[in-house]
């Protein structure tokens, strides 16, 4: 009888504990059949769906946890020669990072695509090694890019609205509260820096390791509860800690294996989160195998929600009633472009170029090269200013034409098409 109240015992200790950590609940399914492969190389969580990035294949599947299977065979294809170093999404949209394009493309989630926002060509926000993207409940984008060593924002449309400085950043992910968290190298330790939507630093710490011994963490991931999940690199476990980095008691869990299971892993490297009905489910992708596995955690310190924080004003983006511009360029005050309008000459609506000066007042002058015809104008391309002179490049007649920066008179022109030898 004793015997059997102390096997009892021991069994209902081991439960118990087992309740400390999340509970597996399935493996995404993969491939390495030649004509139907697929593998998982960055994922994201919404509700109880994992969209699934196969840059290998450039699709996206979509994996139903509560059904346990593909909600169809491709969930969309990534843009030609598009590659997903992250992707995330809001309640309407999907947006997939693409580092080496500098591009987010988005996507709604019935699959299709709706456009790409751009920053190629732009220097001061160009991405070097973009390695993750977030979007908080308002529509802000913010990129992590650790060639940069910056975390750079955008509004929803992609206009930039403000960067930070982040040495050694490893991985991001968003709080409820809609707080940044990075996650990055500080000498020997890993460390948290918190960040609020204005980019403002909001304080950080050290995350703890299993038994106080050196560890490399390769991941992090916090629930609505203020709790993170953490993958430790070396002794490829998972951990949980409060919101100062604290390991919870008996919360370490996974080993390394080359056999494929839920409790063990080859080297594990991605690590989110999405509320699941008050429960958390958790994705943890074994990139050596490109495979993700779920879990559902039911155990936390406190039932305490963290708040989403009021709704501010996003910029307002005012239309600009200015002409799309060919060029432009301002000078004392004075604002000169070339841009295509339509104006009546003789008798008759005639699209033409046009150079365009004018300051807070108004209109100044108009050139237009229609009416400068009878000097040899076709077009005007580009302009400069110097010495109250405006020099108007034209190269369909290989001319450049000189005006009055300050009246628009005609001054002179130089020039002329050339031989092959540029003479």
């Amino acid at each position: 009888m004793k015997k059997s109240l102390f096997l009892i015992a021991i069994i209902l200790i081991s439960w118990v504990s087992l309740l400390a950590i999340p509970q597996p609940v399935h493996i995404v399914p993969v491939s390495t059949d030649k004509v139907n492969s697929f593998g998982v190389d960055c994922f994201h969580l919404q509700g109880s769906v994992a969209y699934c990035v196969d840059n290998t294949k450039g699709i996206i599947k979509a994996w139903d946890a509560s059904k346990k299977e593909f909600l169809q065979p491709i969930f969309t294809k990534l843009p030609y020669a598009g590659k997903a170093d992250d992707i995330t999404g809001d309640e309407t949209t999907l947006y997939i990072l693409d580092s080496k394009a500098s591009s987010i493309y988005l996507y709604g989630y019935d699959g299709n695509y709706l456009r790409t926002i751009s920053f190629k060509g732009s220097p001061a926000v160009q991405f070097k090694k973009a390695i993750r993207i977030l979007v908080n409940y308002q529509g802000f984008i913010y990129v992590l890019d650790a060639g940069r060593n910056e975390l750079l924002s955008f509004t929803n449309e992609g206009m930039f609205t403000g960067k930070i400085s982040v040495m050694a950043p490893i991985s991001m992910c968003l709080g409820e509260d809609q707080v940044i968290h990075i996650l990055i190298n500080k000498g020997r330790n890993q460390a948290m820096l918190h960040f609020d939507t204005n980019l403002t630093p909001c304080g950080s710490f050290t995350f703890s390791t299993p038994e106080g011994k050196a560890d490399k963490i390769a991941d992090s991931a916090i629930n609505q509860y203020n709790e993170y999940y953490v993958i430790y690199a070396l002794s490829t476990k998972i951990g949980k800690t409060d919101a100062s980095g604290r390991l919870f008691p008996r919360s370490t869990w996974g080993s390394k294996d080359t056999n494929v299971s839920l409790v063990s892993f080859q080297k594990p490297t991605i690590i989110k989160t999405v509320d699941n009905n008050g429960k958390v489910l958790l994705g943890i992708l074994d990139s050596k195998v490109r495979t993700l596995k779920l879990y559902l955690d039911s155990e936390f310190s406190t039932m305490n929600v963290l708040q989403k924080p009021p709704f501010t004003i996003r910029p307002k983006l005012l239309e600009n009633t200015a002409p799309k511009a060919k060029d432009y360029l301002v000078q004392d005050g004075r604002k000169y472009y070339i841009h295509t309008t339509t104006v009546q000459y003789n008798k008759a609506k005639k699209t033409t170029d046009a150079i365009t000066c004018k300051d807070d007042n108004g209109n100044i002058f108009n050139i237009y090269a229609i009416t400068e015809g009878k000097r040899g104008v076709k077009g005007y391309d580009a302009i400069a200013v110097f010495n109250n002179k405006l020099y108007a490049v034209d190269s369909k007649s290989c001319k450049v034409f000189i005006y009055n920066a300050l009246t628009g008179d005609y001054m002179d022109s130089f020039g002329g098409k050339g031989n092959q030898n540029g003479r």
